[in-house]
């Protein structure tokens, strides 16, 4: 009897990489996201250490620029640059597992480059299954829930799997389709063909336009490099795109938010003009952030924070182009990779992102003469991925950067080859590190569960019960933890008028939560509590902070006005402020 050979260490951690989108708080998905997805990055690089037996590729230049980078930011830090010390921590772990994802894709052996297509394409059926159970009414418009696991989030208009962005489920179903398409071609089996229909009716449905701008021209490089001929051009492109489409425009119209909500997609559709509204001021922030700081940047993960202090800048430059300043919330990211780079690693992290993408881009077109080379696959997901990253938040994702970096390493292997060897770790190193991995998980398992206990104190909240207000406050003492533990009491605090006495005892974690989660709510209940506690004057810095956002929902410049006088707001309004 013949038995197939085991699954590779490598491949059972790039599936738990790919899995961990599947395992968050609902209300707190950042923070586990990147800590979940760094062990399984760690798990990962390691397999692929001693399955190559110590052999690793070095590339000397990436990892001085890498160095640097760091370097700089270390420098941020030291100088008490960083308005958040906690977001910084994360990202900078985030660009790190990014780094050594990148190393890894450089390193892998070509036996296994097709293994890690079919794994992602498994993976991708299993999140769209997932999300079209939700979206279609499976839950009854609630969120997934498994035990402690909030798998998916309550459906909305667009199709958004476990990713609750039907942005970023448009970027990973998209790697998806293009997987499919080249595996249709190159092997001629009917199950990829049925793939590339499935995947172009899950892209169809999150309705993301960045995410069909993105891979449109990536599937018309893949047509471009591979020539099809009629026959195939039919059976592998064309049938499954406009069986697809009818599939999507279908499930699309029985979604239940299509149900509840008539005529979604068309209200999709006209927000187009909102939508680059608000990215014209986003875009303006960031660069009102990058002008601050050109050089260095003000520090990874410092944009959401620092885009409420450069408000007045940014309304200027908008003004000077003849565009209004207006938002309708607030935004963690500036919706465009180069700008965002700009905004919190300066010019020289700009540099050195441009020169990389150079050097991508080259070996891409390059594989384009190679259409049967597998490398291509990878190569046109990254280009898709640097697309779609010019007009919506893909890349502050985890999954989505860290498969992204994998993806770079692998494209562009045979030329850092060409210019670095393989280095054979020393038994010391490989001895390294499973002990600092084990380290990581021994430190990140409880700052995870901790997560998770404070969603499940969350769901318990009852404000008249003083054992459950007691057990949400245990949180806010907590680093980034408490944020939203101290937004939602003392939500409940204004608008009931009760147990007024928490607004002084709310104020700190509300000001640490301006830095972390620097939400709308964060800075309104802010203000009301310190309004509510007579400092007036610290809630008139607070006021003007936000009416320079003029946020289109926010009708409370009279009770700004009044702090700045001297006078306690006669009232608030909270009605557009629920966490």
């Amino acid at each position: 009897m013949i038995q197939s050979p085991p699954l590779p260490y490598s491949a059972i951690a790039f599936t738990a990489l790919l899995a961990t989108p599947l395992a968050y708080p609902g209300f707190f998905p950042h923070d586990v996201n990147i800590l979940s997805a760094s062990a399984a990055t760690l798990l990962f690089v390691i397999a692929i250490a001693f399955e190559n037996r110590g052999a690793i590729l070095l590339p000397t230049k990436f990892l001085t620029a890498l160095g640097l980078l760091v370097s700089i930011q270390l420098w941020l830090y030291g100088s008490q640059q960083l308005l958040s010390v906690s977001t910084w921590l994360l990202q900078l772990l985030l660009y790190s597992m990014a780094g050594l994802m990148f190393v890894a894709g450089a390193s892998v052996p070509v036996k296994s480059l097709q293994r890690w297509l079919q794994l992602y394409l498994l993976a991708a059926i299993l999140w769209s299954a997932i999300g079209l159970f939700v979206w279609l009414g499976g839950t009854d418009g609630e969120a997934l829930r498994v035990g402690p696991f909030t798998i998916t989030m309550p459906p909305a208009i667009k199709l958004a799997g476990p990713f609750n962005q039907g942005n970023v489920f448009a970027g990973l179903t998209g790697f998806a389709l293009l997987f499919s398409h080249w595996f249709a071609w190159k092997k001629k089996h009917w199950k990829y063909v049925v793939a590339a229909t499935f995947f172009t009716a899950m892209l169809f449905d999150t309705l993301s336009r960045g995410g069909w701008l993105a891979f449109s021209l990536s599937i018309a490089a893949l047509l471009f490099a591979i020539k099809p001929d009629k026959q195939t051009w039919l059976r592998c492109f064309l049938l499954p795109w406009l069986c697809g489409i009818t599939i999507g425009v279908l499930l699309s119209h029985y979604s239940q938010p299509a149900l509840a909500h008539e005529q979604s997609m068309i209200s999709v559709i006209n927000t187009a003009g909102t939508s680059l509204t608000a990215r014209l001021t986003i875009w303006a922030t960031a660069l009102a952030e990058f002008l601050q700081a050109p050089f260095t940047g003000n520090g990874w993960g410092q944009y959401a924070a620092r885009s409420w202090l450069v408000a007045p800048q940014a309304a200027s430059l908008l003004a000077s182009a003849g565009q209004p300043h207006q938002l309708a919330n607030v935004y963690f990211s500036a919706h465009n990779l180069f700008l965002h780079i700009m905004a919190e690693g300066g010019i020289i992290a700009l540099l050195a992102t441009l020169t990389a993408l150079w050097s991508l881009m080259a070996c891409s077109i390059r594989l384009l003469k190679k259409a049967h080379n597998i490398r291509i696959c990878y190569a046109l997901a990254a280009i898709a991925f640097i697309i779609q990253s010019q007009i919506n938040i893909i890349y502050t994702k985890p999954v989505p950067l860290l498969l992204f970096a994998f993806f770079a390493g692998v494209a562009m292997a045979p030329r850092l080859r060409r210019y670095n060897r393989k280095h054979h770790l020393h038994r010391i190193i490989l001895i390294l590190l499973p002990i600092m991995t084990a380290l990581y998980l021994i430190w990140s398992t409880p700052v995870i569960m901790q997560w998770f206990r404070a969603e499940k104190a969350l769901y318990a909240f009852d404000f008249n019960d003083e054992a459950s207000v007691k057990t949400l406050a245990s949180f806010t003492d907590t680093a980034r933890i408490g944020a939203i533990p101290a937004i939602w009491i003392t939500y409940q605090v204004a608008v009931t008028g009760q147990h007024r006495g928490l607004l002084k005892w709310s104020i700190p974690p509300l000001t640490q939560a301006t830095r972390d989660l620097p939400l709308i709510p964060s800075y309104q209940l802010l203000f009301y509590a310190l309004a509510g506690t007579g400092s007036l004057q610290q809630a008139c810095k607070i006021g003007e902070i936000i009416s320079n956002q003029h946020f289109s929902l926010d009708h409370n410049n009279k009770a700004y006005q009044e702090s700045c006088t001297g006078k306690v707001p006669a009232e608030y309004n909270f009605s557009q402020t629920k966490p």
